[in-house]
């Protein structure tokens, strides 16, 4: 008929649930007792809104929760299956079910007891070998029966068949002719930049940003020319080599050579490079050539950050480097990054810090404070180094933080700590009550965004659903975009699982022009709203007060300052009766 074609993909949602913890051991044998309270209202609802929004499968995580590795856990069937409606296909992550033997869980003595456990709890596809090796001597053996194998075989199929596995070529439309030519399109690659560039976040600026191109650029640092590290621990390139940086057909582009070509184009003077100092080496004998390279510039682009464990070849696992299976063991900058940012201040030269991370890094304040501008880039893929010159050289910088950033590793829980209201301070902005260096949500900009008249109405005929509008204007000079956020915090007595503050929606206004005004408005349900009541042991909806803006109503960092940086949001409460918006 005219159907359309099958879809390119689907999406799995990963690690159900609470999986917080990567280091090894004990992240195959971990096991919390999680309060209920602590599940449902901050570990339990990114799922429930994948599953709400169609995702295909759900992959259960090594970890256990309360006396159950998670892919044969309960809740599986209970709230995922039973509570949620999901119909789609539960996966283990890889070799999940052979870690509920003795030596880890010892939740099963046998693989067939082990298979068996997965298969009842509701595991339909076992990445590994258990299900292979011993699901049907656990048949045999009585221990599970055909009618769940075929319940599992029917919802894999039902994906497969979905995706057009069996379909004939024709029906295939687009998907029967794809090859390599229609890998890193030109509208890949304009993806990968835009996304790059949407990413960065602009945590101070004293006004040296943005940079001039006429100006003499010195680029150094251990990530300024660096291919792999842009691509994190997990990408796909067809000719990857072996060695830290890729092979040049991966068209990676680096710092350095973002910033080169973008100069060049601008008619300005080639920028000198010098490396510094490796990622996590104590050898400082490459600081001479940078500080001999920057007092030769207008400017100095220090290039710092992280680096990732696992180089082709295999995983090496050090202490503050990043991969699956490793958690860092400080937030400071790794090595001898430090005293090169020294020696570069030092010279007198406007200093740009630009950080390639995963995880949060948290320079020292000498380091944050010498620094006329800090900026984080990320690993920013096959284009970072050309969206950073986007950045540096004008484009308005629009990310957000997605996680706080402590000023000290000694601020946080232990990794094994799963309530959020561990000592010393909480984890997350939700719950952390020391000052952090930079907050959850926060990002400056080039530009000076205005928010007024605020409202918040429930939507008429639909129970639990809201609208927020605010009027915005781009006060400034130069085309920004701007992430509009919305905030909750509970007026009252605040009690055990509810957050000093808690994030509701937020949305992304594209470019506006220099005096340009719009009115925003987000939708949001009741569901952002709610909090675990520890009385009545469920979740549900408490007076609140809505704050809209740039940034939250919570602390932003000791180091905030510097032009750029948000207004205040606006306080307006939340209305529990039904109102038309006008």
């Amino acid at each position: 008929g005219n159907s359309p074609p099958p879809p390119l993909t689907t999406a799995t949602a990963k690690h159900f649930v609470a999986y917080s913890l990567d280091r090894s051991p004990p992240r195959l044998e971990f096991d919390p007792k999680i309060d209920e309270g602590w599940l449902r209202s901050y570990y339990l609802p990114a799922f429930k809104s994948v599953v709400d929004a169609g995702v295909s499968s759900i992959m259960c995580s090594y970890n256990g929760v309360n006396g159950y590795p998670m892919c044969a856990s309960p809740m599986i069937q209970s709230v995922l299956r039973g509570e949620w409606g999901f119909k789609g296909y539960v996966a283990s992550d890889s070799g999940a079910l052979s870690f509920f033997l003795p030596q880890y869980h010892n939740f099963s003595q046998t693989g067939e007891e082990a298979a068996a456990a997965g298969l009842n709890a509701g595991v339909d596809l076992n990445s590994g070998s258990t299900y292979i090796s011993h699901l049907n001597t656990s048949l045999a053996m009585g221990l599970v029966n055909q009618s769940s194998i075929d319940k599992a075989a029917a919802r894999l199929f039902k994906s497969r068949i979905s995706l057009g596995m069996f379909d004939p070529r024709e029906r295939l439309g687009p998907l029967a002719h794809l090859g390599e030519e229609h890998l890193a399109t030109p509208e890949h690659l304009a993806l990968a930049l835009e996304l790059a560039i949407e990413s960065q976040v602009l945590l101070r600026n004293d006004g040296v940003l943005p940079l001039d191109p006429k100006k003499k650029l010195a680029v150094v640092g251990p990530n300024a020319n660096s291919t792999g590290v842009l691509m994190g621990n997990y990408y796909g390139c067809s000719a990857a080599g072996t060695t830290a940086d890729l092979d040049p057909r991966c068209n990676v582009t680096t710092p350095l050579a973002g910033l080169a070509t973008y100069v060049e184009a601008h008619s300005g003077p080639s920028p000198t490079y010098a490396r510094g100092v490796d990622v996590e080496s104590n050898s400082t004998t490459g600081i001479a050539a940078a500080v001999a390279a920057a007092k030769e510039a207008d400017v100095v682009v220090a290039v710092l950050g992280l680096t990732n464990c696992m180089l082709p070849g295999g995983a090496v696992h050090r202490p503050n480097c990043e991969s699956e299976g490793h958690d860092r063991e400080d937030l400071g900058l790794p090595g001898e990054q430090e005293e090169l940012l020294k020696a570069l201040r030092e010279t007198g030269k406007p200093v740009v810090v630009v950080l390639v991370q995963g995880g949060p890094v948290a320079p020292s304040p000498a380091a944050l404070l010498g620094a006329n501008a800090t900026l984080v880039a990320w690993y920013g893929g096959s284009k970072a180094g050309t969206a950073l010159a986007h950045v540096l050289f004008g484009h308005s910088p629009s990310g957000r933080l997605p996680v706080s950033i402590p000023q000290s590793v000694t601020d946080l829980p232990p990794d094994t700590a799963m309530n959020l209201d561990a000592a010393p301070h909480g984890r997350t902005y939700r719950f952390f009550n020391a000052t952090p260096a930079f907050s959850f949500g926060f990002g400056a900009s080039y530009t000076k965004f205005v928010y007024r008249h605020p409202a918040v109405r429930s939507t008429v005929g639909r129970r639990g659903e809201y609208i927020a509008c605010v009027e915005l204007r781009n006060d400034g000079h130069v085309p920004a975009s701007e992430i509009v956020q919305i905030y909750g915090v509970v007026t009252g007595t605040r009690e055990m699982f509810v957050p000093k503050v808690q994030l509701v929606a937020f949305k992304r206004v594209h470019t506006m022009k220099p005096g340009e005004e719009r009115i925003i408005c987000i939708p949001f349900g009741e569901e952002a709203l709610q909090n675990f009541d520890a009385k009545q042991r469920k979740m549900k909806l408490m007076p609140m007060t809505l704050y809209i803006g740039g940034r939250g109503p919570h602390l932003q960092g000791a180091f905030v300052g510097g032009v750029g940086v948000p207004q205040e949001p606006l306080a307006v409460p939340l209305p529990l009766a039904v109102e038309v918006f006008v």
